[in-house]
């Protein structure tokens, strides 16, 4: 081996060894920047799940909420219901005694008819 050959060789794995130094830093920054923005993105993730655990929560607050309103108002519904059916009922049953009542007072008046004309047949044949 010579001695220029040595420094060659020296000079090179220096330089080598700088380069790999500097690129080993470079690697530390960007494995440092990559961490960070790990970090912001689990951030993110945890404001987003508290997030969606709160929405998830309101919702079902809203759906219980409906659920009872839509029960009350079947129940109202099947009042109502039964109101207009007694309702309906009281009006059937009105119509039929007002009809016995009209049947009734022609069957009277038709009698007081043939009164009448029995009465003034007699009167005229006095």
């Amino acid at each position: 081996f010579s001695c220029a050959r040595y420094e060659s060789l020296e000079r090179a794995l220096k330089k080598s060894s700088s380069g790999a130094e500097e690129t080993l830093l470079a690697h530390e920054k960007e494995k440092g920047a990559l961490h960070l923005k790990i970090a912001e993105a689990r951030d993110r993730c945890e404001v987003l799940e508290r997030k969606l655990g709160k929405s998830s929560s309101e919702a079902k607050d809203l759906l219980t909420s409906h659920e009872e309103e839509k029960r009350a108002l079947e129940v109202k519904i099947a009042e109502a219901t039964k109101r207009c059916e007694s309702l309906e009922e009281a009006r059937r049953k009105s119509e039929s005694e007002a009809a016995e009542k009209l049947s009734s007072s022609d069957e009277e008046r038709e009698a007081l008819e043939g009164e009448i004309a029995a009465a003034k047949a007699q009167c005229e044949s006095l």
